[in-house]
C-alpha cells in the first residue's frame, strides 16, 4: 500500500534519520581516510534494512502470519546453530575459515551471532508466548541458548546487553508506556553526554587494576577519543575516520591501538566522525521515534515489553561495543524493530 508506506517514512522521526546518514555520508568529504565503498554499503544499506521493518508495521492478514512465523524461526535457528556451535567447538564455523584459525576469532564471529539473537530476543519471546505451553517452552529454550551463548563466546558486552534487555522487558510489563520513554530518552542522553562521562570516567588505580584488561583498555580509549571529539566538536573528523586514527596508548606494558577501528561506544563514534550536527540529528530521530511509539493509542502492553527490551539491548551493546556503521549490526536492529513490530496483533487492549 504506496500510501501507507509514504506516511510511515515521513515521519519526524524517519525524516531526521535520513538527514543523519545524509550529513554522515557528507563528512566522509573531510575524512581523512578514503572510505567511499562504506558510504555506499551506509546509503545503500540503512534503507535496505529499514524496508523490513516498514514492511512488518504495514504487513495484515496472510503476509503478516508468514512474517511473523519466519522471524520465530529465525530466532529458533539461530539458537539452536548456536547451541551446536559450542557443543563442536564452532565446527561449521571453522569449515568455513583458514586452517588454523585461532579458536579465539572463531568464538568472536559466533558472538556476534549472538549479539544478534541477544537483541532480538524480547521480540521474540513477546511473539511466541500467548501460544501456549509449547509456545511457552520454546521461548524458554531460547532465552536459555542466548543467555549461554552471551557468557560464554568471548563478548562480554552480550551480558551487558541481555541484563539490560530483561530488566527493560521486566519494567515494561509493570509501567509500559514509561519504561519506553524512560530507555528511548535515555538512549539519546547516552549518545549526547559520552564525552562527558568519558572523560570523567575515572576511579582508584586498586579499582583499575582490578578490571579485566580488555575494560581497562575501554576506560583509556573513551578517554582518549572524548580528547579527540574536541579538536573537531561541530562537524566531527569526518565518516569512518577512527580507521584513520593511529596513536597508540600503553597499559600495564601492553601497547594497543588508541581507537582500535573504533571507539567501541556508539555516542563516541557519533560524535567523533559527525560532531555535535550528527549528534543533534540522530538523538532528535531517537526522541521522535520514541514520542510516536509511546504515544499511539495502537501501543500494546506485549509490544512494549518487546520494544523496551530491544532497545535497551541494543543499548546496551553499543555502549561497549560495536562501530556504529557495521552493516551486520545495522541489520540486526532495524530486524530488532521489524520484530516488535510483528507483534502487535489487531484487538488486543493498548497499553495503560
Amino acid at each position: 500500500r504506496p500510501a501507507e508506506m509514504t506516511r510511515a517514512l515521513l515521519t519526524p522521526g524517519a525524516l531526521m534519520l535520513a538527514a543523519f546518514i545524509a550529513w554522515t555520508s557528507l563528512s566522509a568529504s573531510w575524512s581523512p581516510g578514503d572510505n567511499l565503498d562504506n558510504v555506499v554499503k551506509l546509503v545503500a544499506g540503512v534503507p535496505l534494512y529499514a524496508a523490513f521493518a516498514v514492511y512488518a508495521g504495514q504487513a495484515q492478514g496472510r503476509t503478516l502470519n508468514i512474517l511473523r512465523a519466519g522471524f520465530v524461526f529465525a530466532g529458533l535457528g539461530a539458537a539452536v546453530m548456536l547451541g551446536f556451535e559450542m557443543a563442536t567447538g564452532g565446527a561449521l564455523t571453522a569449515a568455513h575459515r583458514d586452517p588454523g584459525t585461532p579458536r579465539e576469532v572463531i568464538w568472536l564471529s559466533l558472538g556476534h551471532g549472538a549479539s544478534t539473537l541477544v537483541v532480538c530476543l524480547p521480540a521474540f519471546v513477546a511473539l511466541v508466548w500467548p501460544g501456549g505451553a509449547t509456545a511457552r517452552l520454546t521461548a524458554a529454550a531460547m532465552t536459555v541458548m542466548a543467555a549461554i551463548s552471551a557468557m560464554f563466546l568471548g563478548i562480554s558486552a552480550n551480558v551487558l546487553a541481555a541484563v539490560c534487555g530483561a530488566a527493560a522487558a521486566l519494567f515494561a510489563w509493570q509501567a509500559p508506556r514509561t519504561t519506553l520513554r524512560a530507555v528511548g530518552w535515555g538512549g539519546a542522553g547516552m549518545i549526547v553526554f559520552s564525552p562527558v562521562m568519558a572523560l570523567g570516567a575515572s576511579m582508584p588505580e586498586a579499582m583499575r587494576s582490578s578490571l579485566p584488561l580488555s575494560w581497562e583498555m575501554r576506560l583509556d580509549i573513551w578517554r582518549f577519543t572524548a580528547g579527540k571529539i574536541l579538536e573537531a566538536p561541530l562537524f566531527g573528523h569526518g565518516f569512518d575516520a577512527s580507521r584513520d586514527i593511529h596513536d597508540t596508548l600503553e597499559l600495564r606494558g601492553l601497547e594497543f591501538a588508541a581507537i582500535p577501528l573504533h571507539p567501541h561506544n556508539i555516542g563516541l563514534h557519533v560524535w567523533l566522525e559527525t560532531g555535535l550536527v550528527g549528534v543533534a540529528l540522530i538523538a532528535i530521530a531517537i526522541i521522535a521515534c520514541t514520542e510516536r511509539v509511546v504515544r499511539s493509542a495502537q501501543l500494546t502492553q506485549r509490544q512494549a515489553v518487546a520494544a523496551a527490551g530491544c532497545t535497551a539491548a541494543v543499548l546496551g551493546v553499543g555502549a561497549v561495543s560495536y562501530g556504529m556503521w557495521q552493516e551486520w549490526w545495522l541489520a540486526s536492529v532495524f530486524m530488532a524493530v521489524g520484530g516488535c513490530l510483528l507483534v502487535s496483533r489487531p484487538g488486543l487492549r493498548p497499553a495503560p
